[in-house]
């Protein structure tokens, strides 16, 4: 059961807490397309720290693609690659969108998210497609992306830059994220975070519809 301060500014991670995501289906995706099976283990390492270069804005989509293509079987074309990469982003239901437009028509809300351009890009696009919002950006008063930052979650930088461009005191911010180790990150580097694991999303929803709805009556 969820329980903190409703008055906190609230600051969210976006894939596996807004958006439910499938990391683990683009990369076995991705794995079964490499011709020699037995060079799996020697090249996960470095295909993780070119994910995370890319998601921290250090190469482009397309060097990315050129790193991957030699290992392939038969080359993917950027487009083939990018409905690939775009895989991994599922939905984002209803309720939590209305709850997240119900709690930013009252407070600026913040969002804090490990990601990449090609991912905001697909986001803001099925955002005006299926709910009509301008983008994250009208949703949110302001987005710390690691592609824009050059860093990125646990790293005690990106949340470091967060406390310093928020308008409010540290003790009065609070950080969600689907990730354990990122959470802990977070409250090291003294920006307080809460932890919402996949299996305990939907009763963290639950928890910041019926707090909106409450503070909407006591107005």
């Amino acid at each position: 059961m969820y329980s903190f301060d409703a008055s906190t500014v609230k600051i969210f991670d976006l894939g596996g807490v807004i958006i439910n995501i499938q990391p683990q289906h683009t990369i076995q995706q991705l794995e079964a397309l490499v011709a020699n099976k037995e060079q799996l283990p020697a090249i996960r390492p470095e295909v993780q720290d070119w994910w995370f270069s890319y998601e921290k804005g250090e190469c482009t989509f397309e060097s990315l693609l050129q790193y991957l293509n030699p290992f392939f079987a038969k080359p993917l074309s950027l487009d083939a690659f990018r409905t690939l990469w775009n895989d991994l982003l599922l939905d984002i239901p209803q309720h939590r969108l209305d709850t997240l437009v119900a709690w930013a028509q009252k407070e600026p809300l913040y969002l804090l998210s490990n990601t990449n351009e090609e991912h905001i890009v697909f986001i803001n696009h099925y955002l005006k497609k299926q709910f009509g919002v301008d983008g994250l950006e009208g949703i949110f008063e302001d987005l710390f992306l690691s592609y824009e930052l050059h860093m990125r979650k646990p790293g005690a930088d990106i949340y470091q830059y967060a406390l310093e461009n928020i308008p409010a005191q540290p003790k009065d911010l609070l950080f969600f994220d689907d990730t354990e180790e990122n959470v802990s990150g977070s409250k090291a580097a003294g920006l307080e975070a809460v932890w919402v694991p996949q299996e305990k999303n939907e009763a963290f929803w639950s928890y910041l519809k019926t707090e909106i709805q409450e503070n909407t009556k006591a107005v």
